[in-house]
């Protein structure tokens, strides 16, 4: 098995178990839920707690699907940014060498280290 596979893989297995925490949480909460309501009964409870249950991995599954969709979005923008970042230094480089050339006097940026010696 490649790395590129061990990743995927440990990411399905992540998923997976992503996925199995929020469904018990869901059901722990559906029972607290209806907990107090004494006066259902045993199938009212029951049908009470299923929609309880389907409506929070329905919004679980839509929260994942927003926050997957934007985890795409930010990495293309990332590649795109700073996937090949030489060509802007070059030319920061290149701009910086020009206003630096630009500063010095020619008959400096040119002359023999003798000629530039005052004594």
């Amino acid at each position: 098995m490649t790395t590129g596979q061990q990743r995927v893989l440990g990411n399905q297995v992540e998923g997976y178990l992503l996925w199995q925490a929020t469904i018990t949480v869901a059901e722990q909460r559906a029972r607290e839920f209806v907990q107090p309501m004494e006066w259902l009964t045993t199938a009212q409870r029951t049908k009470i707690e299923q929609q309880y249950v389907s409506d929070s991995l329905h919004h679980a599954q839509k929260d994942l699907e927003r926050i997957s969709a934007r985890c795409l979005s930010l990495r293309g923008e990332y590649e795109r940014r700073y996937r090949s970042p030489a060509p802007a230094l070059r030319r920061h480089r290149r701009r910086k060498r020009v206003v630096a050339a630009g500063s010095v006097p020619w008959r400096y940026a040119y002359a023999p280290h003798s000629e530039l010696d005052p004594s």
